[in-house]
């Protein structure tokens, strides 16, 4: 399992002893900036079973919850290690009733992006 957001990148393997390893992406804005510098690349191979999320900061940053907290991306990563091994269709539902179950009647505080691919191929 792989999954990136803003702050890290998280990988684990698929199966009963997932592992989520973390990867450390750039610091910077995708938008025109003062100081602009070059995004890294990266090549991560991936096996089959692999999983890989790309995610922006928008869920873990997202107000919400009985004292109007942030989600937190410790519970984030928490979620993605509860539902990669579901099918795409009960992934997508699982991640939008969450947020929108989390977010209340807060308003929503930034973009929020969570995309997978498996074995190779954009889902």
């Amino acid at each position: 399992l792989l999954a990136m957001n803003e702050e890290k990148c998280f990988e684990a393997t698929e199966g009963e002893n997932a592992v989520m390893l973390e990867l450390k992406p750039d610091r910077q804005p995708v938008a025109v900036h003062i100081k602009e510098t070059d995004f890294s690349t990266r090549t991560i191979p991936l096996q089959p079973g692999d999983i890989f999320y790309a995610c922006s900061d928008g869920y873990s940053d997202q107000s919400g919850g009985e004292k109007s907290k942030k989600f937190m991306s410790k519970n984030f990563k928490k979620m993605l290690m509860e539902i990669y091994s579901k099918p795409l269709p009960e992934q997508k539902i699982q991640l939008e009733q969450r947020f929108t179950e989390w977010k209340g009647n807060n308003e929503q505080v930034d973009d929020v992006l969570a995309g997978r691919r498996q074995r190779g191929v954009m889902r």
